[in-house]
């Protein structure tokens, strides 16, 4: 059995340009829109080792916290947490 960890979070750790590049699809990323509430982000080691450097900056840190906690997957929800040390953006 292969059970697999999730870091999730606030979409307000997301700059405007983030969030463009997830609501149009315009990305590499491996993610899944969670009907309007935020993504699912998927973190594995080939294929995101591969576009790690094409990423904006916010996503490259949530990105570094979760592989730091062993986590394969963020979710980014508008209801989820908020971490002190991470940059928060204005969304208006």
């Amino acid at each position: 059995m292969e059970i697999s960890k999730m870091l999730t979070l606030s979409t307000i750790h997301l700059s405007l340009e983030s969030l463009k590049l997830l609501n149009l699809g315009e990305t590499d990323m491996i993610s899944y829109e969670k009907e309007g509430y935020g993504w699912f982000i998927y973190l594995g080691d080939e294929y995101f080792h591969n576009i790690i450097e094409e990423l904006p900056q916010d996503i490259k840190r949530l990105a570094e916290v979760a592989r730091e906690n062993d986590c394969l997957w963020i979710c980014l929800d508008g209801d989820g947490p908020v971490m002190d040390n991470l940059d928060v953006y204005s969304h208006y």
